[in-house]
């Protein structure tokens, strides 16, 4: 296997941006790529863009267009996206298109796989504090291995068939998120049955009647970040631990029991429901049965239902994914997503309230689905571990590739 500079292989080249000072420059069919395109790509290829220029906008740019099959390659913000341009386009200056020199033996497809795989390194390479940028340069001086051509396109395959189904995974957890999206709004939404019957509550009716049923995280001086420690007795759950809309442990947190003592009037119970109120508002988890003792921070609003009438699992879900409560959120928030809530505003926020019977039949949806969500995601979890521990071998040159066919699927 050698190492090649990849300019001596490829042809490296940037985008550029008409000026929008003439809007006639934006008034065309030529499809004009972001970083943004990349990202939504169709399976890696990139077909249509969000903005097309003119002919005129091309001509102001330079005639900078990419012909179909350029390997396109993202350098500020989302550093190494990488995708193929399915039809000639041009591009903006924060992506280049590189193309494989005449009679040189490099194939796109596995350098694509290279960047794929080399992704921290890039990052690493990059300028900026804030938001870290590759120039040009570094990317033309960059070290590639190359194996033989055949060996290339062998690597590519087979990478590509396990990007194939890792896409597939990811592909198959959205659906079932959408999938239950569906039901609830089918359930709960305007046009479910009897819903013009159900009383409208505030949030604050569905808590249990004892005191504290509603309730922040201790503030200021009560609990200091000097305070937590990464292993004790008393668990402290954050953002952090509702940010995906599910409970997960994230960065472990503890207090003493010596601590906790002061701070009791905060614990949390299995079943409540918990809802970020600072940073990104609104996400929102229930906490499950197996929580040791545990109490949460200032940036989370904890609720304990009466379960009489209200079930943790229809009520969380309706505070992160109910138009009617994320709309009420964003008036109350003058329409932003990363500022605050408050417990009052919690409180008064209105919601219909089903039948008990209808919310834990939505809860038995939500769970069975949730477990099909995790044998998904372990699956997902295996196959980019597969991924990376064949990339590392391939580009090492430690891959046995005499099996794997050039042509088939074998």
């Amino acid at each position: 296997m050698r190492k090649v500079i990849l300019s001596q292989v490829c042809d490296i080249s940037s985008g550029g941006t008409p000026s929008r000072n003439n809007p006639e420059f934006f008034r065309g069919e030529i499809p004009w790529a972001k970083i943004s395109d990349i990202e939504n790509s169709d399976n890696g290829f990139v077909y249509e863009t969000e903005e097309k220029i003119s002919d005129e906008g091309l001509k102001n740019i330079r005639g900078r267009l990419f012909p179909k099959g350029t390997l396109l390659f993202s350098m500020y913000g989302s550093i190494g996206k990488v995708a193929f341009a399915g039809r000639d386009l041009s591009t903006n200056q924060a992506i280049l298109g590189i193309r494989r020199k005449p009679n040189e033996e490099i194939d796109l497809s596995y350098l694509k796989c290279w960047f794929e795989s080399n992704k921290q390194k890039l990052i690493n390479k990059g300028q900026g504090v804030a938001l870290k940028n590759l120039s040009a340069t570094i990317v033309k001086n960059l070290e590639v291995e190359l194996p033989p051509l055949d060996d290339q396109k062998r690597i590519a395959h087979l990478l590509g068939k396990v990007e194939g189904l890792i896409a597939q995974r990811k592909q198959h957890l959205q659906q079932l998120d959408d999938l239950l999206k569906s039901v609830f709004l089918e359930m709960f939404g305007p046009k479910a049955p009897g819903y013009d019957d159900w009383p409208q509550v505030e949030i604050k009716d569905l808590a249990a009647k004892h005191k504290g049923a509603m309730r922040t995280g201790p503030f200021g001086s009560n609990l200091l970040h000097s305070e937590f420690t990464t292993e004790g007795d008393v668990a402290v759950i954050g953002i952090d631990n509702a940010v995906q809309n599910r409970f997960a442990w994230g960065e472990r947190r503890f207090i003493t029991n010596e601590k906790y003592k002061e701070l009791q009037n905060y614990r949390i119970y299995p079943g409540d429901v918990i809802v970020s109120i600072m940073g990104t508002i609104g996400r929102s988890a229930v906490i499950p049965d197996h929580i040791p003792l545990a109490i949460n921070t200032k940036h989370l609003a904890a609720i304990t239902l009466n379960r009489d009438i209200a079930h943790p699992i229809f009520l969380s879900y309706s505070i992160h994914s109910s138009p009617f409560i994320l709309n009420q959120f964003r008036s109350k928030n003058r329409g932003a997503i990363m500022s605050g809530l408050n417990l009052g505003l919690i409180k008064e926020t209105k919601l219909k309230r089903p039948p008990i019977e209808l919310q834990n039949h939505f809860a038995a949806i939500h769970t069975k689905t949730d477990e099909v969500k995790a044998s998904y995601q372990q699956s997902l979890a295996c196959l980019e571990n597969l991924y990376g521990a064949l990339s590392q071998n391939a580009f090492k040159g430690e891959l046995d590739l005499s099996r794997i066919s050039l042509t088939g699927d074998k």
